[in-house]
């Protein structure tokens, strides 16, 4: 920049071109001070001898001098300039003509970056002075540091990014990718022309099953500006290779109302998820095994049943028949048991068991269980000691399920208890805590800590001779735990150690006193239905084992029923349609068509959907019950189904006839 400065004009009053000089002079003089006095930039004016001769309001403001003090100063004074990084003095007047960035330091110490530039003042061609022009450039030289710092840090994010297992990408405000880290081309073995191919990643990268899904997701996340989660399968760069991952990706925006990005990931969950699929799997056959095993188990013990009460029906039993009695019903009971504790776990673990709660005493419910198990328990030599409360303590449960956890401490305590040992039952108040605990000590085995620490989980069992009678599971205490957790109480078991005996207890939550007195559960006898004929019932029994058919037969027909029956589901519905029976009893199992289709197609048909439907299988979970109701059957008995509960529900359709 170049600037013409008139000073030191003789004017001749003498003279009248002097006066036209004069007045040019001056006229030239006032539009180079307002032109000076509008410069962002700071001017300050040196005679030949570098000494101040004038600053513009830019200048007056960076230096902190006035002009009338500023004045007659020498330059160095003025204008104090330091080299940035030596902070060695920096002549105000060296470098005509070039530029140079320096600190200025002002007159009250402050310091602003400037760059300087010297120009030569020119009068007539004669140097008049010097122009020292300093432009602050403190901005222009954060944003300069700030950009290289964006770019340092852009650099080290991406390197970090590259370092990454997990794949790494950025998109525009519009959803376009327009980076992912190398991840990316390692795993999908793409170029990067190939990737930012308008829309081409999706077509070469994700499985065609997910692509859909994906797009339609990931436009939705775009258009609403929310954050966007999904699993989907990416194509390794090795043929026919998927694997899956977890996208996601959030918006963020570089100011309030400024244009969003996305930053987002892609984790390979692939094992994880085959993991899951591994224990879905599982699972599923697990629940299968267990619903096969109870039928399996349930199968044979309906024929036993049978032949046990025929038996007993037999005219002066003699006593060998009387004890082959007493055996069958021992083991059928004993098995039964078993395959209701395995039942009763697989809704505890699946949170399917359902506890019918009422208000009840629990000093007398444990009276009066305590009481049955007396005669038993003495009869092995044990003493039984009774301690409890002389008030009523009122607690919200299952009366059925209650005494399950009191009859299986107490089996519990009879299995490791050798004769001349003692059991004692004990039911505390605690009025304080609002609960009552109920314990039951034993003088038996006892128990090292490594027993009591799993004491409670599934399938563990202590040790036992090989003499002892008594298996089992070693679901008894599981169950003990899992039941008294749905009550919303707790278990607690402790040992002094082995040959020192045992006590486990649990508590539960006090309630108030009902105002009615607790009615007490019993099995809801079945309705009567309007059926075909009167006096005895002609029932048709639909099973494929022959052994369970010929024998319910043979009990039905003693019961005063007309009983026939078929071993197919086609075969059943043939002789339902022509022999119109007014109870049919049939399992689910069959070999050619289910038991839900022979339901179904009798219910649709009107010369048989009058008839009683009663399925009858080993199959007994919640799902199975659904499914007989939703086909059209009217009751569900599981095997093995007690003859006499069998014969009074007869009875009741055969009133109802």
């Amino acid at each position: 920049m170049v600037v013409f400065l008139v000073e030191g004009t003789t004017i001749s009053i003498l003279m009248a071109s002097a006066l036209r000089v004069w007045r040019n002079a001056l006229n030239q003089r006032d539009w180079f001070s307002a032109a000076l006095a509008a410069m962002s930039d700071a001017v300050v004016a040196l005679d030949n001898n570098g000494v101040v001769t004038y600053l513009n309001p830019a200048a007056r403001a960076v230096t902190g001098w006035r002009l009338e003090e500023a004045a007659g100063q020498p330059a160095e004074k003025v204008l104090r300039l330091v080299d940035p990084d030596t902070r060695q003095p920096f002549s105000a007047l060296n470098d005509r003509g070039s530029t140079q960035s320096c600190l200025m330091i002002a007159r009250d110490e402050s310091e602003i970056l400037v760059e300087r530039r010297v120009t030569t003042l020119l009068e007539d061609g004669v140097a008049a002075g010097t122009l020292v022009i300093l432009r602050d450039r403190t901005e222009w030289h954060e944003r300069r540091r700030s950009e290289e710092h964006l770019r340092e840090s852009e650099r080290r994010s991406r390197h970090l990014a590259d370092a990454m297992p997990q794949i790494i990408w950025t998109a525009g405000p519009d959803g376009s990718v327009d980076y992912y880290n190398e991840r990316w081309f390692e795993y999908t073995g793409l170029t990067p022309e190939q990737t930012f191919l308008a829309d081409g990643w999706w077509r070469l990268v994700l499985h065609p099953d997910d692509v859909g899904p994906c797009a339609a997701q990931w436009a939705q996340a775009v258009r609403e500006f929310k954050p966007f989660q999904i699993e989907c399968r990416f194509k390794h760069a090795s043929p026919n290779e998927y694997r899956w991952f977890l996208g996601r990706a959030e918006p963020v925006a570089d100011e309030p109302g400024g244009p969003v990005r996305w930053y987002g990931t892609c984790t390979d969950i692939d094992e994880q998820k085959r993991t899951e699929e591994m224990l879905k799997e599982v699972g599923r056959r697990k629940d299968e095994f267990l619903a096969v095993l109870s039928h399996e188990l349930r199968n044979p013990l309906a024929p036993i049943l049978n032949a046990l009460q025929i038996l007993s029906t037999t005219a002066m039993p003699d006593s060998e028949s009387e004890e082959a009695r007493d055996v069958i019903d021992r083991q059928i009971r004993h098995v039964a048991s078993m395959v209701d504790d395995l039942l009763d776990m697989f809704r505890i673990s699946h949170r399917k068991f359902v506890l019918l709660r009422e208000p009840i005493d629990l000093v007398t419910r444990v009276h009066r269980i305590v009481e049955d198990y007396r005669r038993p328990l003495e009869d092995s030599g044990l003493r039984v000691e009774l301690e409890l409360p002389d008030e009523p303590v009122w607690v919200t449960a299952d009366r059925r399920r209650l005494a399950q956890v009191i009859s299986n401490l107490l089996q519990n305590a009879a299995k490791f208890t050798n004769p001349g040992g003692c059991v004692t039952v004990r039911v505390e108040l605690d009025r304080e805590a609002h609960r009552v605990a109920l314990s039951i000590r034993d003088t038996g085995l006892g128990m090292t800590p490594e027993v009591l620490r799993d004491v409670f989980e599934m399938f563990v069992q202590g040790k036992q001779n090989l003499a002892r009678r008594e298996g089992g599971l070693g679901l008894g205490l599981a169950l003990v735990k899992g039941i008294v957790e749905l009550h919303g109480g707790r278990v607690k078991a402790s040992s002094p150690g082995p040959g020192k005996g045992s006590e486990f207890s649990f508590w539960l939550p006090l309630c108030r006193k009902p105002a009615m007195p607790s009615r007490t559960l019993s099995a809801v006898p079945a309705p009567a239905l309007e059926l075909n004929g009167k006096g005895r019932l002609r029932v048709l029994i639909v099973e494929d084992n022959e052994d369970a058919a010929q024998t319910l037969v043979v009990l039905l027909k003693r019961f005063g029923h007309d009983v026939r029956m078929a071993y197919t589901g086609q075969a059943g519905i043939n002789l339902a349609k022509s022999w119109h029976p007014d109870v049919i009893l049939c399992d689910l199992g069959l070999p050619d068509k289910d038991g839900y289709e022979v339901a179904s197609e009798l219910r649709h048909d009107p010369e048989t959907s009058t008839a009683r439907l009663i399925a009858v299988s080993g199959y007994g979970q919640e799902e199975d019950r659904r499914r007989t109701e939703e086909s059209g059957f009217d009751l569900h008995l599981t095997k093995p189904v007690d003859p006499m509960e069998l014969k009074r529900l007869l009875t009741v359709l055969k009133v109802g006839a």
